[in-house]
């Protein structure tokens, strides 16, 4: 109606922090350890290469990006800074339980983030 602010569509993620914050997800790890090479190329050129043969010749970079981002996320470890008794020690490590706790605060949640995460990061694949 004429005078009315017209507002983009935002196809939900406005009410939806987890959708959300799968697609910044998504947008930071879609390329970790991408080799700079098609996949194609991986596939058949290189024939016998390890990621290719992991992936069955499927979506090889972008499922290797999946596998090292949520390893990273469920797994990795971060440098902390100090120890329990606040004393630096060498190498003090923290997990990244907290951060998958503010992303994800509930099973569910986290489920549907790695859903959301896979479905866009396979979809990069050209």
């Amino acid at each position: 109606q004429f005078g009315q602010q017209v507002v983009p569509p935002t196809f939900g993620l406005r009410h939806d922090p987890v959708r959300l914050m799968a697609l910044v997800w998504a947008a930071l790890v879609h390329d970790v350890d991408h080799h700079g090479v098609p996949n194609r190329q991986l596939s058949t050129e290189e024939g016998d290469h390890p990621l290719a043969i992991r992936y069955n010749d499927q979506s090889i970079a972008e499922n290797q990006s999946l596998f090292l981002a949520f390893d990273e996320l469920l797994h990795g470890v971060v440098p902390g800074v100090l120890d329990e008794d606040g004393q630096k020690r060498a190498p003090p490590r923290q997990s990244y339980a907290n951060l998958r706790n503010v992303m994800c605060p509930t099973q569910r949640d986290f489920l549907l983030f790695r859903k959301h995460v896979i479905n866009l990061v396979l979809n990069t694949d050209i």
